[in-house]
């Protein structure tokens, strides 16, 4: 059995940016919105903080199931070279799992595990597997970069969600191959996290209906970096009750000065 980076029958849009991962919520900017919403602002804010020139972060990742919990912690490099996007992610601990790395190059994915000594393509047959055996896809990392561009906003609204709140919806222009047909995004309204992401939900298309497909939520906002985030992110399926995935920055870098050999696949087979 070949192994991707599937762990346990296997996520930082980036983180978060990232993968961001995450950073999934890098929107387009927007078509038609009312003009008290400030779609565009509240977008640009989200593009500010996930797509620095240079990150380096350290995160605790906790994959939780109706029968076991899996944590890892993980170091993520993340820069964009002004054509492509390129992140390395390497597990630290636990020790068992120590080594195992992912690296991504625009639109192509490699994985590393240490107990084969191998680094190996993830084939597009792999792509809405699991990343990392988490809730996010290998999908999740390499269509972050696209939303910019796949996105319009169609709906922008004042709400209270945990308090004032901005809702925005967007869907995919004309033409554009997306995952997801509707997305919507709540971000906060006022006070010192104003604009900064609280959730974020994901619709996908079932007998012709949009359904809710799984939400991510964001917390802990507080300043790292020089620049107030949430720190805390956690990723649900939809109708798996005991199901998410929680990801916990404990330390985070931007605009930091990466070498250009992180980013290779000789450094991803080193596994270090």
């Amino acid at each position: 059995m070949r192994n991707y980076v599937v762990l346990d029958g296997s996520w930082i849009r980036r983180v978060v940016a990232g993968l961001a991962f995450v950073p999934l919520f890098l929107l387009a900017s927007p078509a038609a919105a009312e003009p008290a919403c400030n779609a565009s602002k509240v977008i640009r804010r989200y593009e500010d903080l996930m797509r620095g020139d240079g990150q380096i972060a350290l995160f605790e990742m906790r994959v939780v199931r109706p029968r076991s919990t899996r944590t890892m912690r993980m170091r993520f490099w993340f820069q964009n070279d002004g054509n492509n996007d390129r992140s390395l992610a390497r597990v630290e601990a636990p020790a068992t799992e120590r080594g195992v790395s992912s690296l991504r190059l625009g639109n192509k994915m490699w994985s590393f595990v240490p107990s084969t000594g191998r680094v190996q393509q993830i084939p597009e047959s792999m792509m809405m597997g699991s990343w990392m055996g988490s809730d996010w896809t290998n999908d999740d990392l390499v269509r972050e970069s696209s939303l910019l561009d796949d996105y319009r906003v169609t709906s922008c609204k004042q709400v209270e969600h945990e308090g004032p709140a901005y809702r925005i919806e967007v869907r995919p222009r004309p033409g554009k191959e997306v995952t997801w047909p509707k997305l919507v995004v709540f971000a906060r309204r006022g006070g010192e996290n104003d604009l900064l992401p609280l959730r974020q939900e994901y619709f996908s298309r079932r007998a012709g209906e949009l359904v809710l497909a799984r939400h991510m939520t964001f917390s802990a906002h507080r300043e790292m970096g020089g620049i107030r985030i949430p720190s805390r992110m956690v990723l649900q399926p939809a109708g798996r009750p005991g199901q998410r995935t929680e990801l916990r920055y404990l330390s985070l870098q931007f605009n930091a000065s990466i070498p250009d050999r992180i980013f290779s696949l000789s450094s991803l087979g080193r596994g270090r």
